[in-house]
């Protein structure tokens, strides 16, 4: 959860601020992004007041220049409306290409809480009591529901506000947002270097594991379940395929190591030649078995085989990783 006074310290949607590093985090499935509506609308108002102040200031500070028509036509079709558009626009923008989760009103309509916490001068209203954050009361409040409707563990709640960094809640972990950016952006350039020693090693991983389910299928014992305690005069694996689509789930992520599951699809199919004890019988004289029948039988299936990678982090020159 990003607050709003992150949008406003890093002056909302400016090129290469921490809003748009967030957005490209969260377009690349690094982070992902909830918003409740209250926060939406609150950006939105403090964006279109921003703009308006910086337009008075503009054509204040521009009065020499108005003789020049481009500059009187965008003075008379700057209007409040095309602000609140233009702010509109690009705050959806940014909802759409991170595909933030919005979290409606519906989740915050305990207000009987809200006031306790007010009355009770508790986090985030504090000794001052201050109305004006009452939004952030129930923006808590939304963000506290939807971990509870939803399942969800823990929010990430990236802020400067010191009321909202001592809040205490067993849903959500208040960070600082810049040294948050930080390890975002490190982290990235770890996992991306990760995925793509995982796309250069893909080849060896895959006949790595097609050696192992090879070796797996030519053993005997696989079989038992259908050939009982009967000999295999031959064992003829006909096909064997390994794939995946390298979609990689992060389990866990240390200070040297990035761990990681990966699925590959096995499918093959096994012809077997195999002595049926069931009309057979052991002769003890001749030590050996009289009356069997031969039989033929394919096997074929399709597995899911869950692999562990481990990646050692910071070793761009020699970016290695272990499968087991």
């Amino acid at each position: 959860f990003i607050d709003t006074c992150v949008f406003i310290a890093e002056n909302y949607f400016s090129k290469e601020n921490r809003i748009m590093a967030l957005k490209r985090l969260a377009k690349k499935g690094r982070i992902s992004i909830v918003m409740p509506l209250i926060t939406k609308e609150e950006i939105v108002i403090h964006f279109c007041s921003d703009i308006k102040k910086a337009y008075k200031s503009f054509t204040k500070e521009c009065k020499l220049l108005r003789n020049l028509d481009s500059l009187d036509d965008l003075c008379r079709s700057c209007t409040e409306k095309t602000f609140v558009e233009l702010a509109n626009k690009k705050f959806n923008q940014f909802i759409t290409s991170t595909q933030a989760y919005e979290i409606g009103y519906e989740y915050c309509s305990d207000a009987e809480s809200v006031f306790s916490k007010y009355f009770n001068k508790s986090k985030p209203f504090g000794e001052g009591k201050k109305k004006s954050e009452f939004p952030d009361a129930f923006t808590l409040q939304s963000l506290e529901e939807y971990c509870k409707r939803t399942g969800l563990k823990k929010i990430i709640v990236l802020t400067s506000d010191s009321d909202l960094k001592n809040y205490e809640s067993l849903y959500m972990e208040p960070v600082d947002y810049k040294e948050y950016v930080n390890r975002q952006l490190v982290l990235d350039n770890d996992i991306t270097d990760f995925e793509k020693a995982l796309y250069d090693n893909i080849g060896f991983f895959k006949d790595q594991i097609k050696d192992e389910v090879e070796e797996f299928l030519n053993n005997e014992n696989t079989y038992r379940y259908i050939v009982g305690m009967g000999n295999m005069p031959s064992i003829s694996i006909v096909d064997c395929n390994v794939n995946s689509d390298l979609s990689t789930y992060v389990t866990d992520i240390t200070d040297d190591k990035i761990i990681a599951e990966l699925i590959f699809d096995v499918s093959f199919s096994v012809d077997l030649e195999y002595q049926d004890m069931e009309y057979g019988y052991y002769d003890k004289e001749d030590e050996c078995w009289y009356g069997e029948i031969i039989k033929e039988e394919n096997v074929e299936r399709e597995k899911e085989i869950k692999t562990v990678l481990t990646f050692e982090r910071g070793q761009k020159d020699e970016a290695k990783i272990e499968i087991t």
